[in-house]
């Protein structure tokens, strides 16, 4: 697989925002990494710091400073978590903006490495970083789906890596795996 089916989507894709009046933002990078044998996708997860998203896997990113795009927050958050230069990284596009479960407007970047790049953790934020084959994730290798709630709410996991994958990341990942069957 090469990202082209979802670079095709993103490219025709409007972004859908919800609204955000006084609504804290924040933005993640899903960063591909095509620089291997099989094409990877990059994760964190973050230290224990005792805040509501200690210890659990995600994306790089965090919460927009006052004058920020989401693409320079997600750029800027993945310089800071895993010291990967902005330089280095091709914005292809972005997903629809979600609305976290603590009411954070999450915009997720879709980005890839435009050269070879070893990232490393920041130990005040992030306990380890590490990057899993997309096609584990596409082809749902250790995957598990659940319903959450009285709205049935669809959970997706996956075990990869020593890591679970799962919640909000979880769920930008599925979409992903979704374009890309849209596309192919």
């Amino acid at each position: 697989m090469s990202l082209t089916q979802i670079t095709n989507h993103l490219a025709s894709n409007r972004r859908t925002h919800p609204a955000d009046e006084g609504t804290r933002r924040a933005a993640v990078l899903a960063l591909f990494d095509e620089h291997h044998d099989d094409l990877r996708l990059w994760f964190i997860r973050r230290a224990e710091l005792g805040d509501d998203h200690s210890g659990q896997v995600a994306f790089p990113g965090g919460h927009l400073h006052d004058t920020e795009t989401p693409q320079d927050a997600a750029l800027r958050e993945c310089f800071e978590e895993i010291a990967v230069p902005t330089d280095a990284i091709e914005i292809l596009g972005g997903l629809d903006d979600v609305v976290s479960i603590f009411g954070t407007i999450v915009s997720p970047m879709i980005g890839r490495l435009t050269r070879p790049v070893h990232p490393v953790a920041d130990n005040k934020e992030v306990a380890r970083v590490f990057s899993v084959k997309w096609n584990d994730l596409a082809h749902r290798r250790s995957y598990r789906k659940e319903t959450w709630g009285e709205r049935q709410y669809p959970m997706h996991f996956w075990q990869l890596e020593g890591e679970t994958i799962w919640g909000l990341t979880a769920y930008f990942v599925n979409t992903l795996i979704e374009l890309e069957q849209r596309h192919e």
